[in-house]
């Protein structure tokens, strides 16, 4: 046994040596939403062990204590103790230090030389023999230099939800790790508790109850403070992410899904989103969507936690549309069937999400101009980009006079915020960054991006040619084109939107995101804070196809009613196209 802890202090020197820890990130302090703390005030004292120095100061730098220590001290002086990693030998000694009422946040790893004595079930009965109360075991998902999310152990309910809900199967690593997740939800909770995985236990020194962090909020429900209830923690995203928003998941006691949502972000710099997403809401559902509409959540409140704002809402069921995506199996028949189930939901939300009706003036002509010239000053374009400009600026002109709906739009529609319910209606969350917009944009967005993922195209090459099929072709063949192209015209109908506005949109998309990514490029090289990296700039390579052939596009588009004229470019009239079915 000794020759085991000398090897494994050695391996952990050696790994620190070599792969030094990466810059302290304020989401390495999200095991504060494990601990009882239910208003979010500043600890005085927290001992913190197995962090570094720099994770010490972002602590207090941040609110979340007022003094943070290294060492254990010998006195009870802690509100609580921190153990990161191998941050202690003995949990015995570091919870010595915790006043009444304190809490023990310890992280188990069980990557490297699994012992049965470090199991989560081994853990928890010792700390009861210290006195320690209401003491619950986590899942760190998918590892502990990770943390995406935190699973409770001793229930069977949220790791269930967790691989149906939130992992996709996109490859054999992944699938292996969902059926390890089948397998252990039928495990019983004494069972999954000797499980030597990642893993994280906490525990309260005091006898009265106390539940995880907002679920003692007073202005949550008091259910939420059952002994029986559970908390899921999502933390997703890049490591990099620091402003990647945290949600907090309840279980009642055998629920299989939350009661609600508690959303929040790591920093005060983002509670104008709370409040966005929570106004938003309130204003799509007073509006032609309904109150009772299952398109959006329930808006339930906001509160104060700290110096954070937290966003409630009602739990939406069903499955996200890139999940089923990613399904291992899932064929792409049953994708596009998804996908058009989507595409009808759009129609019918997008339509009653109108917000109000605005002329096409010069001065949206010459916003128009704006974006197109500082795409021309920023990036080379081709003869080919320079005819399709021209061309949007002659159809803006002809428009002048006309008018154009404005609709509430997500400027995050990707595949993951649309969920798809078991009789295919859909709901549309995430709507911190919503603000009224220009109609199909989202739209676009999203299909792209979706059918980028039904093709599996993982490379430019591929996905230019995923882009001239719903864009640029017209293949009877192809259902997955014809169901996204019928789609854009059920859009743009219940939205009472002039068709040839549709060329103008789809140019003035790919335009902006282009520009966009390359300002996120130069705020990196600068240094800036909370800009997520993205790997190159894909949306160039959109508009010179779109300029492979400008005319066809806009003829397509010439008459604001669809009619007998095809709604895309026939295969004939572009060089070397081919016929593609699913």
């Amino acid at each position: 046994m000794e020759r085991m802890r000398f090897l494994e202090r050695l391996t952990g020197a050696l790994a620190r040596r070599l792969f030094p820890p990466p810059p302290a990130l304020l989401r390495q302090t999200d095991w504060r939403f494990l601990l009882p703390n239910p208003e979010g005030e500043c600890w005085d004292h927290v001992v913190l062990l197995g962090g570094s120095p720099e994770l010490a100061r972002l602590i207090t730098e941040s609110g979340i204590a007022k003094r943070v220590t290294s060492e254990i001290p010998r006195e009870r002086c802690a509100d609580a103790v921190i153990v990161l990693g191998r941050g202690v030998r003995s949990l015995e000694r570091a919870v010595s230090c915790l006043l009444p009422g304190g809490a023990l946040y310890a992280e188990i790893r069980g990557l490297r030389f699994p012992s049965a004595s470090r199991s989560p079930g081994r853990i928890v009965r010792s700390l009861r023999k210290l006195g320690l109360t209401q003491v619950r075991t986590y899942w760190i998902r998918p590892s502990l230099a990770r943390r995406d999310a935190y699973l409770p152990l001793d229930a069977a309910g949220p790791v269930s939800w967790y691989f149906e809900n939130v992992l996709a199967e996109r490859n054999l690593q992944r699938r292996l790790a969902g059926t390890w997740l089948r397998l252990t939800t039928k495990l019983g909770p004494r069972l999954r508790q000797h499980l030597v995985i990642d893993s994280a236990v906490t525990a309260v020194a005091r006898e009265d109850a106390a539940v995880p962090s907002l679920l003692g909020h007073s202005g949550l429900p008091s259910r939420l403070r059952s002994p029986g209830e559970r908390l899921l923690v999502l933390t997703g995203g890049d490591a990099r992410d620091i402003y990647r928003r945290v949600v907090l998941l309840p279980f009642g006691p055998e629920a299989r899904e939350p009661e609600l949502v508690i959303k929040l972000w790591r920093s005060p710099e983002r509670n104008i989103d709370s409040a966005n997403e929570q106004s938003t809401l309130t204003a799509i559902r007073s509006s032609r969507v309904g109150v009772e509409s299952r398109f959006v959540p329930a808006p339930l409140g906001l509160l104060r936690w700290g110096q954070l704002s937290v966003g409630v809402e009602s739990y939406c069921p069903g499955r996200s549309f890139a999940i089923s995506n990613s399904r291992w199996g899932r064929s792409r028949r049953r994708k596009v069937e998804d996908l058009e189930n989507v595409m009808a939901g759009f129609a019918e939300f997008y339509g009653r999400a109108t917000i109000r009706r605005e002329p096409w003036s010069a001065d949206m002509s010459e916003r128009v101009e704006g974006v197109l010239q500082r795409y021309e000053a920023e990036l080379l374009t081709t003869s080919g980009e320079r005819r399709l400009f021209e061309a949007v600026r002659r159809r803006s002109e002809s428009l002048l006079g006309g008018s154009l709906p404005i609709v509430w739009s997500h400027p995050d529609l990707g595949p993951s915020n649309v969920l798809i319910r078991s009789d295919s209606s859909i709901t549309i969350i995430d709507w911190a960054k919503a603000a009224p917009g220009l109609p199909l944009l989202d739209v676009l967005y999203f299909v792209l991006i979706s059918c980028f993922e039904i093709c599996d195209a993982r490379d430019e090459e591929g996905r230019l040619v995923v882009f001239r099929r719903l864009f640029l072709e017209s293949n009877p063949g192809d259902r997955m084109a014809v169901a996204v192209q019928g789609g854009f015209e059920r859009c743009l109908h219940s939205m009472g939107a002039d068709r040839r506005f549709f060329p103008i949109l789809l140019v003035l998309l790919w335009v902006s995101r282009s520009v966009g990514r390359l300002e996120r490029s130069r705020a990196l090289a600068r240094g800036e804070e909370g800009i997520n990296p993205k790997v190159g700039n894909p949306y160039p390579s959109y508009i010179k196809a779109l300029g492979e052939s400008p005319d066809g596009l806009f003829r397509r588009f010439a008459t604001p009613a669809e009619g007998s004229s095809r709604l895309f470019i026939d295969p004939s009239e572009r060089s070397g196209s081919k016929a593609i079915s699913l």
